[in-house]
């Protein structure tokens, strides 16, 4: 999917993605974040199935891309409410608020 994107619509743009982990397939190609340009990536992160986890060289990645991960393993839910010009994350477990502005 994010390579059919790369080809046909170049243009896609996202302050947030929120992703799970397929194991029959890669997501998160680093071509693909340097074009949506996400400030934020919300993912889920467990390591049963083995597929399930973060792979630690793709989190290294996003780090070095200044894309902030949001590990849902760590953070736990993240609620994500948008006002205005103004979109806030809530994680429940670490209590941490994000708030993007345009």
């Amino acid at each position: 999917t994010e390579k059919w994107l790369l080809r046909h619509h170049p243009e896609l743009r996202a302050d947030v993605i929120i992703k799970s982990q397929n194991p029959a397939d890669y997501e998160g190609l680093p071509q693909f974040l340097r074009m949506v340009n996400p400030q934020v990536i919300i993912s889920t992160n467990d390591g049963f199935p083995a597929g399930e986890a973060i792979d630690s060289d793709w989190a290294e990645k996003v780090a070095s891309l200044g894309i902030r991960l949001l590990d849902q393993a760590e953070t736990g839910a993240v609620s994500i409410y948008q006002d205005a010009d103004v979109l806030t994350m809530e994680c429940f477990v670490t209590g941490e608020t994000i708030r993007l502005s345009r």
